[in-house]
């Protein structure tokens, strides 16, 4: 039963403007039990993911930072820049509002 609630508080992130919706960050405080579950099932996914998704693939996995996809796109720009034959595109898509309603 504890898993399934959380109590959700909004922190403002500019404490100016406290009329627009937009301007606070949700934070959901849920249950020491649930956490503990969800870190040792965060765990055991990580080391299983090793062998599930492609190298290449960033998104939801643990990083260093944003260096190991910086570093790999300069090594696919290199490597382009010495194909003489072959053009190459980079496209960078923000979604961080994809979802948005």
């Amino acid at each position: 039963e504890c898993f399934k609630e959380a109590r959700t508080i909004l922190i403002p992130k500019d404490k100016d403007n406290l009329t627009d919706i937009n301007n606070f960050r949700p934070i959901s405080i849920t249950s020491i039990l649930y956490r503990s579950f969800a870190g040792i099932l965060a765990d055991r996914l990580h080391n299983v993911s090793k062998n599930v998704f492609n190298s290449s693939q960033r998104g939801f996995l643990r990083l260093d930072g944003c260096f190991q996809n910086t570093q790999e796109i300069l090594n696919i720009i290199k490597k382009s820049s010495r194909c003489k034959t072959t053009p190459a595109c980079l496209l960078f898509i923000d979604l961080s509002k994809a979802f948005d309603k």
